[in-house]
């Protein structure tokens, strides 16, 4: 067992989502993109399964970025940036 800490909420969880299936993924990580198409990565946030549904969900139906994550009271302190 791999136990993982997700990078919003603080809470730690077993590892899951290791295929290669964008519907199952278990990081995000942001990009730069610029005009001819080639891209920047950056530092990938591991999230567990609850702030990864909530990252689905905000996708497909839009909503606000500054809400609390499902399990913000699971005394993570980190800052989301």
């Amino acid at each position: 067992m791999t136990a993982k800490k997700c990078d919003r909420c603080g809470a730690y969880y077993e590892l899951y989502g290791v295929w290669n299936n964008a519907k199952k993924c278990n990081a995000i990580m942001p990009v730069n993109i610029d005009g001819q198409g080639k891209y920047y990565q950056h530092t990938p946030y591991d999230l567990c399964p609850e702030c990864m549904a909530a990252l689905y969900k905000f996708m497909q139906e839009g909503g606000n970025l500054n809400e609390q994550g499902p399990r913000a009271d699971a005394g993570g302190s980190e800052q989301r940036a």
